[in-house]
C-alpha cells in the first residue's frame, strides 16, 4: 500500500498533535502540583506569621504591665518629685546612678546587708518603681539575691536609700 503526501502529512500532524497534547498535560499537571505547593506554603506563612502577631500581641501585653511598675511610666510620681525636689532632666535615671554611686565603695555595698562569699556584693540593676521605692539585683559574682529599697531625695544632688527587706538566693556550684 502506497501512502500519498496528503496521507503522511496527517499522519505526520496527528502524530505531532498528540504529542503536543501529552506535553501539554503534563506541563499543565506540573504546574498545577507547583501551584498547591506555593498555596500549602502560603498558608505555612501565613500559620507562621499569626503565631508571630499572636506572641507580639502577648510580648506588648507583658511590657505594658511592666512599665505599670516604673517610675518613668509614672507621671503622677513624676510630677510629685519635681514638685517636692525640684525639676530633674531625668529622676529615674537621676535616681539610678545615685545608687550605683553606693558601689563606688571599698568592699561590699553598704545598702546591702549580706557580705559576699566569693567577692564584694554589689548592685547589678534597679528598677525603680514609683517615687518612694525601687528594687534591686545584687550579686558578688556567684551568689545573688534582691532587695525591696525605700529612697528619699534631699534635693537635686543627694538622695538618702534604706534597705527594707532583702533575700539572698541559696548557693548552688
Amino acid at each position: 500500500m502506497k501512502f500519498s503526501k496528503t496521507h503522511i502529512a496527517t499522519g505526520t500532524l496527528l502524530v505531532s498533535l498528540i504529542a503536543f497534547s501529552i506535553y501539554a498535560s503534563l506541563k499543565i499537571k506540573k504546574d498545577y502540583c507547583r501551584q498547591k505547593q506555593l498555596e500549602q506554603n502560603l498558608q505555612t506563612l501565613n500559620d507562621s506569621l499569626q503565631i508571630l502577631n499572636n506572641r507580639i500581641d502577648s510580648l506588648n501585653e507583658r511590657i505594658y504591665d511592666m512599665a505599670l511598675f516604673e517610675l518613668q511610666h509614672n507621671p503622677e510620681a513624676i510630677d510629685y518629685l519635681i514638685e517636692h525636689y525640684g525639676k530633674s532632666s531625668d529622676w529615674p535615671q537621676h535616681i539610678i546612678d545615685k545608687l550605683m554611686d553606693t558601689n563606688l565603695t571599698q568592699g561590699d555595698n553598704p545598702l546591702l546587708p549580706h557580705a559576699g562569699m566569693f567577692g564584694e556584693m554589689k548592685i547589678n540593676s534597679v528598677r525603680v518603681l514609683n517615687h518612694k521605692w525601687l528594687i534591686v539585683n545584687f550579686s558578688d559574682g556567684k551568689v545573688w539575691g534582691e532587695a525591696l529599697m525605700a529612697y528619699e531625695p534631699l534635693g537635686q544632688d543627694s538622695i538618702t536609700f534604706e534597705t527594707i527587706r532583702s533575700l539572698l538566693y541559696p548557693y548552688s556550684h
